[in-house]
């Protein structure tokens, strides 16, 4: 019988992102609700179908924290 694990770091990343900036409108805040603007640059994507398929028909569980780095 073999196993099947999930890598918590896939290769090559599912995103990768160059650059990331985010600011919150704080009278919004205080009024209770949260406003914020992102800007994210030159982001980019892998999508590996074969392996999106395989993952949505995977019902094996990941520990709290996976995919966290070290």
């Amino acid at each position: 019988m073999s196993k099947s694990y999930k890598r918590p770091i896939p290769t090559p990343p599912t995103a990768s992102i160059q650059k990331a900036s985010a600011s919150l409108q704080w009278r919004e805040i205080l009024t209770g609700d949260i406003v914020s603007n992102w800007r994210i640059e030159r982001p980019i994507l892998y999508l590996n179908f074969k392996q999106a398929k395989k993952e949505t028909k995977d019902t094996t569980r990941l520990k709290n924290g996976a995919g966290k780095r070290r």
